[in-house]
């Protein structure tokens, strides 16, 4: 209403940015920011461009029962940039390893398998430029490259995988909601067939009254590939800061997960630094002989705002 009244008003811009830094939205706070005269960005430390404005680390390791499977692991590391108040750039890479034996029947005798292992190394870079279009809309748009290379005895196979991902998020008081949409091009350089995979998602959640800052997200996505579609829904529960990873993990495992379920906390240690930690349970299912299996996964890392 301030602002309806007086859209140059620096006083109501001012509360506007600490309103957005202190409810855990820094692309809304810094919306306003940039609208501030010169004086006040000085006195609040605010810069329309940094180059590194963030820095994080990640690191992933996981522990399954499986005899067929390795503990793999997954390291990743990612930098933030500042373009402008209302552009930045988010720009990530990772590695993934793991080791993975391959069922086939010797047809002399279909009741006896033979398990051949194959060494899958996968490298992954992925970029995310934010928007924010007004106070209540923000428009993200991703890309994401995979490159994965599967060695056995006796082939080495390379799958190439280009994710392109749009998301448009619109905020409303305490509610909430977005459209997203996702396409993944996907080539097998021994089959040399490429094929490809739709997403389309709808997000909505909401942040409870109280000092705790409880939020519930709840989503549900569409994924077709040319054989499949399938329902996948996604529900959130949490406390303080809510983070959203617009097509930063592809989950491309060769065994589907059927049932999972997951915890994190964040613990920030100063005004700059915050401690991550996540837990994830998994039920796969190895497709070939049609059997479960459960996948602990633990994950630590850093987030370093500069």
């Amino acid at each position: 209403k301030a602002l309806k009244f007086d859209a140059y008003d620096n006083d109501t811009r001012t509360y506007l940015y600490y309103c957005g830094l202190y409810t855990a939205n820094p692309v809304n706070a810094r919306f306003h920011a940039g609208k501030l005269v010169t004086k006040t960005q000085e006195a609040i430390h605010f810069k329309p461009f940094a180059l590194i404005s963030l820095l994080d680390f990640e690191y992933n390791y996981k522990s399954n029962k499986s005899g067929t499977r390795s503990n793999p692991t997954y390291l990743r590391g990612g930098v933030g940039t500042n373009l402008s108040p209302n552009l930045n750039l988010y720009q990530s890479m990772s590695t993934y390893s793991q080791i993975i034996g391959d069922y086939s029947v010797d047809m002399t005798n279909v009741e006896k398998y033979k398990v051949e292992n194959y060494s899958v190394k996968q490298n992954e870079y992925y970029a995310l430029m934010g928007w924010t279009a007004s106070p209540h809309l923000v428009i993200n748009a991703a890309y994401h490259y995979i490159n994965a290379q599967i060695d056995s005895s006796t082939y080495t196979n390379y799958y190439k995988g280009n994710l392109g991902a749009v998301k448009l998020s619109y905020t409303f008081n305490r509610f909430d909601v977005g459209l997203s949409g996702s396409l993944l091009k996907n080539y097998n350089s021994y089959t040399k067939y490429s094929y490809y995979t739709n997403q389309i998602g709808l997000q909505a959640g909401v942040q409870l009254p109280g000092k705790a800052k409880i939020y519930l997200q709840s989503s549900l996505y569409s994924l077709t590939d040319s054989t499949n579609n399938r329902i996948i829904f996604s529900q959130s529960i949490g406390g303080l800061d809510y983070t959203d990873n617009n097509g930063l993990y592809v989950y491309n495992s060769i065994d589907p997960t059927t049932f999972r379920t997951a915890a994190s906390s964040f613990w920030k240690v100063s005004p700059h630094l915050t401690l991550f930690g996540n837990y994830t349970y998994d039920i796969k299912n190895i497709t070939d002989i049609n059997t479960n299996y459960n996948q602990h996964s633990f994950s630590t890392g850093i987030i370093w705002n500069l």
